[in-house]
């Protein structure tokens, strides 16, 4: 892999709690002779361990294993305490050198590798390999010796770990043919105790294309690849639909950071990262003959990024990247038309997960920006587009599947459009969705591990033209007050709005003031309802046009008990809360605090938000004959405050109006029905600032 020359710092490496060694005084020096070779000092402590050098050539906190074949001096197994020495082919390595370039030595748990693992080496070739068979042919200069139940792993160009089933070797003018007949194991089974820890970083120039979806043209520059074509096309329902992608493009850099420990024949870590800088840009159009949706998720190209190897002692780890590339759509529309928009998105991403004491831990860490493309459409009503571009970068460890991680950033675009009249209004979302998924059969078949989730989500655009103003509700009440049974009518007919005609707008009632719709969406028509029970009720309107602007208008209709012999009806002219009160001829008083009496008199409600009315009466049949007393408080609000009382009895009817102060009491009239009418106003029965019971 290519690499190029950046800052880099030195990190010490920590050692693991499994092990006692440590490092120190790890420095590094260029022989000045031209070859190119560098030295790297460093001191061991502790127990002898496995040496493994890594230098940074990328970025300061990004470090490449280098490979053994560079490597001499103190490193690789068995190194015992003290001062060491390695020797770096550094020219040979990586033909460049700088100042800058640093190196980390770190110290590894000394591998255990049992007798029976068999790794191929140098003097064998590999002649075929049938992952689904598991026929393995090979051919080398002397008898391997293989044997059944040996565990056979492979080489870069066949990356396999496979226990040998059956084994046939037959002695050739050339060498030794030998065919095994092999299943699938666990890493556990090449190796007793060990661990790799490593970076890679793939080099996007280096990427070779694996699949191209057929209608997707796509070419390199140096900026990345841009993408165009043809989606799909086809038939949705009456509707000829095409989608196509114009000029996107996508940038892709990725390190991944791999580390896995095995202790006694048991998978005790493995943790698999991905730090991503990427750049992103989908554009997706839409066109059709009728109305239409339609959704679909393209594999437009598969990237073979490479093999690489780390080292368990003899034993070589493969890995194979893949990177797929998907471009995600959904549309819908009314009527015949187009609709195109897109996004471009920047991330750095952090994504993978770590096992370890038995538990799976997601590693989700990034910063992103979006931009939004002005979305561009020429169709009416309902509206809506979205897009996604997904690259799932996908690991197989002794190409066997293994861990999988997704990065999905979308943008959902959601829009209304009017011809008649002339309307629009858009908005454009954008997120990131993750997906983890964790194939390790091949490390331990028990660890099978999958994660997805929405990370983020906001709205970064949104519009709307020509201006709307929500509609003008207005309504008309047969009545204001009634009693209980009386059928109200509520008449919207006055309603208007700027852009839409009244029989366009939707009409909504709620009857009692609740908060809950009491009918379904209306046209402009007259609508009635009787109330079942006394009191003030505030009777709700509400209008929407098609744009989904809304306004609401109320108004109070009061409903009483009934009616009698007898009854008396307070009524006032603001917001006070004003009380009315009747002393029937017994004494018994009828108010607020006492609302029926003995003989059947009682107060309908009380009406603690002004205007009234109250309603003091007595069924037929039961009103008592003698005198009666009418009284009227002013409880709380407004001082002073113009009343109006209205006394019924036995067909006789009789009006006072009058004026009371804060706490102010008034009697308006002592009457007897079987008697001469005794009326009293004014200053006679006037008592100021009488304390009343409280409220509740």
């Amino acid at each position: 892999m290519k690499k190029s020359v950046a800052v880099l710092v030195l990190l010490l490496a920590a050692c693991s709690a499994l092990r006692a060694q440590t490092i120190s005084s790890v420095s590094f020096q260029q022989i000045a002779d031209g070859s190119g070779m560098v030295i790297v000092d460093y001191q061991l402590s502790g127990e002898p361990s496995t040496i493994q050098l890594e230098v940074s050539l990328d970025a300061g906190y990004l470090f490449n294993t280098i490979p053994q074949e560079f490597l001499s001096g103190d490193v690789g197994e068995s190194v015992y305490p003290g001062q060491n020495t390695i020797y770096v082919d550094f020219a040979s390595y990586a033909n460049v050198y700088s100042d800058l370039v640093k190196f980390r030595v770190r110290s590894l748990m000394v591998p255990v590798i049992p007798s029976t693992t068999k790794v191929v080496d140098e003097t064998t070739e590999i002649q075929s390999f049938d992952s689904e068979s598991g026929v393995i042919e090979l051919l080398s200069l002397e008898d391997p010796g293989y044997q059944v139940g040996d565990v056979l792993v492979g080489n870069q160009q066949y990356p396999f770990l496979r226990r040998i089933v059956s084994v046939e070797t037959v002695r050739m003018r050339d060498g030794w043919f030998t065919r095994v007949l092999t299943e699938l194991v666990e890493l556990v089974d090449a190796v007793t105790s060990g661990e790799f820890i490593g970076t890679i970083c793939m080099d996007p120039d280096e990427m070779r294309v694996e699949y191209m979806a057929p209608g997707v043209q796509m070419s390199h520059d140096r900026f990345g690849y841009v993408f165009g074509g043809s989606l799909w096309s086809g038939n949705v329902g009456p509707a000829h639909v095409s989608v196509t992608m114009p000029n996107s493009h996508f940038s892709y850099n990725t390190c991944v950071d791999v580390a896995c420990r095995v202790q006694d024949l048991h998978l005790e870590q493995f943790k698999l990262q991905t730090r991503i800088p990427a750049t992103l840009a989908v554009n997706v159009r839409a066109e059709a003959s009728a109305g239409f949706a339609r959704e679909d998720s393209v594999l437009i190209t598969t990237f073979n990024m490479g093999t690489v190897h780390f080292a368990i002692g003899p034993v070589p780890v493969f890995m194979t990247f893949y990177l797929d590339l998907y471009v995600g759509y959904a549309f819908s529309a009314e009527v015949n038309g187009y609709i195109q928009t897109g996004f471009s998105y920047h991330t750095t991403f952090k994504s993978g997960a770590e096992y370890e004491n038995g538990q799976w831990s997601p590693i989700n860490e990034f910063t992103d920006s979006f931009d939004a493309a002005e979305p561009d459409w020429n169709v009416s009503g309902q509206m809506s587009a979205s897009g996604c571009m997904r690259t799932d970068l996908r690991a197989l460890l002794y190409s066997v599947a293994g861990p999988r991680v997704g990065l999905r950033p979308y943008m959902r675009w959601e829009g209304l459009a009017e011809l008649n009249p002339e309307h629009w209004e858009w908005s454009l979302y954008a997120g990131l969705d993750a997906t983890l998924g964790f194939q390790v059969e091949i490390l331990d078949d028990a660890l099978a591990y999958s994660w997805n989730g929405n990370l983020i989500e906001r709205l970064i655009a949104e519009d709307s033209g020509p201006e709307n103003d929500p509609p003008n509700p207005v309504f008309t009440s047969s009545a204001t007050y009634g009693t209980v049974g009386t059928e109200f009518s509520f008449d919207p007919s006055g309603t208007w709005d700027d852009l839409s005609e009244p029989d366009e707008l939707t009409y909504q009632w709620d009857f009692n003031g609740d908060g809950v719709w009491d009918t379904g969406l209306l046209g402009r028509e007259i609508v009635s309802h009787t109330f079942n029970d006394p009191g003030a009720f505030d009777v709700t309107l509400q209008v929407c046009d098609p744009y989904d602007e809304c306004a609401t208008v109320s108004h109070t209709v009061t409903v009483g008990v009934g009616t009698g012999d007898v009854i008396v009806t307070l009524s006032w002219d603001n917001t006070s809360d004003m009380d009315l009160h009747v002393y029937e001829p017994s004494g018994e008083h009828i108010w607020y605090a006492h609302t029926s009496s003995a003989t059947g008199g009682q107060l309908d409600f009380d009406d603690t938000n002004g205007y009234g009315p109250e309603n003091i009466f007595w069924p037929p049949d039961s009103a008592p004959l003698g005198e009666y007393t009418v009284q009227v408080h002013h409880y709380a609000g407004v001082s002073p405050t113009n009343y109006t009382v209205v006394v019924q009895a036995f067909g006789w009817s009789q009006t006072y109006s009058g004026s009371v102060g804060y706490h102010g009491t008034n009697t308006i009239v002592t009457f007897n029905p079987q008697g001469p009418l005794m009326a009293r106003t004014g200053e006679l029965e006037t008592v100021e600032h009488q304390e009343m019971p409280g409220k509740n």
